[in-house]
């Protein structure tokens, strides 16, 4: 991989940041269209220029990846303890790539160098459906850090 990231602009878009390398092309990243379709059509209710609740964020992301009739086969919600300043974090993975809302951008960068570059511990993946489990409940909805539903 030379240089760490390579960073590629959508044009007339917002603030899509994707990461890539020699190995994972940031135009591979099937999780751009999908999520662009998204904003295009205003199914996705957050506003992505403002900084938000990472967790919240990647939550609805996914249900609404859900019920805009997409699968969400291969798509995770991700959580885990990141080194200060970050501390908790929360991100989708799929198809390779790490999709993170924490800075007010949509970032996508290929999953190993997130990996590499967030360093986290104590990762714990879910499924749609495990994630829909944990939001019918108050304990589920605080471990998940979330407010909503």
């Amino acid at each position: 991989m030379s240089g760490f990231f390579k960073v590629k602009r959508l044009d007339n878009f917002m603030d899509f940041k994707v990461y890539s390398n020699d190995e994972k092309p940031a135009d591979s990243c099937k999780a751009v269209q999908i999520i662009k379709m998204l904003y295009d059509t205003k199914k996705f209710k957050y506003d992505f220029s403002a900084i938000g609740n990472c967790f919240q964020v990647a939550i609805d992301l996914l249900i609404t990846i859900a019920t805009s009739g997409r699968s969400t086969e291969g798509w995770l919600y991700v959580q885990g303890e990141c080194p200060p300043p970050q501390g908790r974090h929360a991100w989708l993975e799929y198809d390779g790539w790490a999709i993170d809302f924490s800075s007010g951008d949509a970032l996508f960068a290929p999953l190993e160098d997130y990996i590499k570059l967030k360093n986290p511990n104590n990762l714990e993946r879910y499924t749609l459906k495990e994630v829909q489990e944990h939001i019918k409940s108050p304990e589920g909805r605080k471990k998940m850090d979330i407010w909503d539903y």
